[in-house]
């Protein structure tokens, strides 16, 4: 029987596949209002939002989102207490995959909220905070989609991919989390190796909780707080370019 993790796993790694361009650069369609005051804020100033979606498969365009959560985080801070969860009704059944990894099935998936109501919500929920996440590509591209098809206002372009700033980060962190090798550096090993509780992650609320966990860790380790927003986009951009064999970007 194949179990959530590593159906979880087989999914992210096609989702890579699929995706590559969106990981290369991730961003999204809407400009982010005063862009260049924006990336010259410091980090421990900047506000995020960690989060993690679940789909019934993996093309933007034509599969839906079921779930999506969200941890706000400023700074190295993470406020417990701005946390966003929905469940949605989707225009398609999930995938045996989607079923595999979250648990959900058809007639639960039915019963869930109008996707454009939520979405909607977490839209607003968000405001203009960094959109951050584990293998954010694949998530901005859902939103991005899911927003054109709901009639809801796109998110910020610019997306903090926490897998790229890991990788990015790795001769700064303790000697378990820098020894770990890129082809396992996973979320969950990854949260491992700093000592974070995987048990109640594979939902969206849980991985979205366990990857604001790890951020932290990494703006602490990584010694962040004193750089600006847009060193952080460098960063987790150089370790995504550096994995795919390409040259860092810019900013």
């Amino acid at each position: 029987m194949t179990r959530p993790e590593d159906a979880m796993h087989k999914a992210r790694r096609a989702a890579s596949r699929l995706l590559d361009g969106l990981t290369r650069l991730p961003l999204l369609h809407a400009p982010w209002s005063g862009e260049a005051e924006r990336l010259r804020q410091p980090v421990h100033a900047a506000t995020f939002v960690v989060l993690d979606l679940e789909m019934t498969g993996l093309v933007p365009r034509r599969d839906a989102i079921i779930a999506v959560a969200g941890v706000t985080m400023r700074g190295e801070r993470i406020l417990a207490g701005r946390c966003f969860e929905a469940k949605m009704r989707p225009h398609l059944p999930p995938e045996e995959d989607a079923i595999a990894v979250h648990g959900l099935l058809p007639d639960e998936t039915a019963t869930h909220d109008d996707p454009a109501e939520s979405l909607a919500a977490f839209r607003t929920f968000c405001g203009e905070a960094v959109p951050t996440g584990w293998h954010v590509g694949l998530d901005a591209a859902f939103l991005d989609a899911a927003a054109q098809r709901h009639g809801v206002r796109p998110w910020p372009r610019r997306t903090l991919d926490v897998r790229g700033l890991h990788l990015a980060l790795r001769h700064r962190l303790p000697a378990r989390a820098a020894a770990l090798a890129t082809k396992d550096a996973d979320l969950y090993a990854v949260a491992r190796v700093f000592d974070i509780d995987v048990a109640a992650a594979h939902d969206a609320a849980g991985d979205a909780w366990l990857t604001a966990l790890v951020l932290q860790r990494l703006l602490v380790h990584g010694d962040c707080g004193h750089m600006t927003l847009g060193d952080l986009f460098h960063l987790a951009a150089t370790g995504l370019h550096e994995l795919n064999g390409a040259t860092a970007m810019t900013f």
